[in-house]
């Protein structure tokens, strides 16, 4: 029997959330694409969007145990975080 995309994300933070580096690996092929592309659309400057993608995963490798599959799905939580930080990105342009 195939495991759904959900099982399948929820093992691969649990992996991360041990520490194995290979599943944030995994996590990033699968959505990293998405979240540059929202990043890059909002900020508009490719640099900053790798930047804010960089920041998301490595936010998500510290605290993938903190992840709550009741509130969100996993690219649903990954989005939010690469909004939230594009955003905030822009404000940080617009202050200086």
């Amino acid at each position: 029997m195939a495991r759904s995309q959900l099982q399948v994300d929820q093992e691969m933070l649990r992996r991360i959330a041990a520490g194995e580096s290979a599943a944030l690996g995994e996590l990033y092929d699968r959505y990293g694409g998405q979240s540059y592309g929202l990043a890059l659309r909002i900020v508009g400057n490719a640099g900053d969007a790798e930047e804010i993608v960089q920041d998301v995963f490595l936010h998500v490798w510290r605290q993938a145990e903190r992840y709550n599959p009741a509130r969100a799905t996993l690219i649903g939580w990954i989005l939010m975080l690469t909004r939230s930080r594009a955003i905030d990105r822009l404000r940080a342009r617009q202050a200086r």
